[in-house]
């Protein structure tokens, strides 16, 4: 009966079984192998950062991305070269995904805000200089790394915001339009003629210096209140901070010299108390009554 013989290669058990194994040229194949990688990778890094260059992507974002190029290049390099020197190469992927695994977990919230800010400077909602507003905090884009973005506050604070919370919350860039509205709410007495105090605050509101004419600001109706009727004066100008301070405190002082000259009142919270007829009477009464 005819026998069949499977021959297996056996591997290396150490080092020096692996060095007495292995030719020295697989060992030069190898070499060769990880300087084609690395080499490759580099100049693939060059042609994207002079493609990236001629793009509206920031330097940084093209540094980063040419670095992750070369490290990637060098990984398959080293899975060829030690495919060639005949090692197991499974065992070893496996107990880099084991770690990798349990190092995501363990830096789970580095990782996070890496890839927020590798998305953020890819997308580039904000940039530095520009007026934004995330996660209860209001100020500048002073820098931005791949771990947060830095914002100089109104009030002269540093914030430091992770990127992953303004990735996933809410952000405004007030710097990204041109132009932004204010509302200013301004109460006049219940005595007052409604159309005549419109008129007045229209005319004060659009003479103001800074007020962007158009789109038209407009004096509406809101609410009366408890002491006053309300209007809401809405008005568009440039969108940076310090002209939305600079123009609301002249639409203010415009609109209360005006109402003034009109002779119209802008009424204080007060309250009228009513006392029913006889009521003092039952208290004296009461109070002069025996115990």
């Amino acid at each position: 009966m005819p026998l069949s013989i499977v021959a297996q290669e056996e591997q290396p058990e150490d080092v020096t079984q692996l060095i007495d194994h292995v030719g020295w040229y697989e060992w030069i194949l190898a070499f060769l192998v990880v300087m084609v990688a690395l080499i490759g990778g580099r100049l693939i890094r060059r042609a994207l950062s002079r493609g990236l260059a001629k793009t509206a992507v920031p330097p940084f974002a093209a540094i980063v991305l040419g670095k992750t190029v070369v490290y990637l290049a060098v990984v398959v390099g080293l899975y060829f070269a030690l495919t060639i020197l005949r090692l197991q190469v499974g065992p070893l992927i496996g107990a880099l995904g084991l770690a990798g695994l349990a190092l995501a977990f363990a830096f789970q919230d580095i990782l996070e805000n890496f890839i927020a800010g590798l998305l953020m400077l890819m997308r580039r909602p904000i940039k530095v200089g520009d007026e934004m507003e995330s996660s209860g905090y209001k100020g500048d884009v002073n820098d931005m790394t791949l771990r947060a973005v830095t914002i100089d506050t109104f009030d002269g604070d540093r914030v430091y915001i992770p990127n992953s919370m303004v990735w996933k919350n809410p952000l405004v860039n007030f710097t990204e339009t041109p132009l932004r509205r204010t509302t200013l709410v301004v109460g006049v007495a219940y005595r007052t003629d409604l159309d005549f105090a419109r008129q007045v605050l229209q005319e004060a509101i659009d003479n103001v210096e800074g007020v962007v004419i158009p789109p038209a600001a407009t004096v509406e109706f809101v609410e009366f209140n408890n002491s006053s009727i309300d209007f809401y004066v809405r008005y568009w100008h440039a969108s940076d901070r310090p002209t939305l301070w600079a123009v609301r405190d002249r639409a203010g002082r415009a609109m209360k010299k005006a109402l003034d000259a009109a002779g119209i009142e802008i009424p204080f919270p007060q309250r009228t108390l009513w006392f029913p007829e006889g009521l003092g009477d039952r208290s004296d009464q009461t109070d002069s009554q025996p115990d």
